[in-house]
């Protein structure tokens, strides 16, 4: 999202809060998990926003695993039906699904990033192609959801 420093939605997207959990103990930051503890504990799982998650993952000080809206249960909704997986809601409600994923499979392995870029290309492709099957052959009629 670093190229889209203007855009509202790249701001929204950077500020998603995810669960991670941090490989060392950090003095004096026990404000970011919003308790009253002074330090961070190694393992102590966190939500912080994903501009600081991207920061120190390049530090290698913490882990964390692919949020729900891209993981396996989500992947199995959408290669079942696309249709009915409603993806606005998924990402904090913003409908930021796509832009934010993008974000995530950048951090990720090989083998997880391809996964999560095959998914978005298939329910891409699904929803692209049922809009223009719309466009071209126009809505149903009522007549012909009667003879259905």
């Amino acid at each position: 999202m670093d190229g889209d420093y203007f855009s509202i939605d790249s701001v929204i997207a950077d500020h998603q809060k995810l669960p991670c959990q941090f490989k060392i103990d950090v003095p004096d930051m026990g404000f970011l998990d919003g308790g009253h503890e002074k330090d961070i504990k190694a393992s102590n799982e966190v939500s912080l926003p994903f501009w600081l998650i991207r920061a120190l993952l390049s530090g290698e000080w913490i882990d964390f695993d692919i949020p729900t809206p891209y993981g396996q249960r989500v992947q199995r909704a959408l290669k079942a039906d696309t249709k009915n997986v409603k993806l606005a809601g998924l990402v904090g409600g913003t409908g930021l699904w796509y832009l934010f994923g993008r974000a995530i499979a950048e951090m990720l392995e090989d083998d997880q990033r391809m996964a999560l870029s095959k998914m978005h290309l298939t329910h891409g492709l699904a929803i692209y192609t049922t809009k223009l099957f719309t466009l071209v052959l126009g809505p149903e009629r009522e007549v012909d959801k009667e003879a259905t």
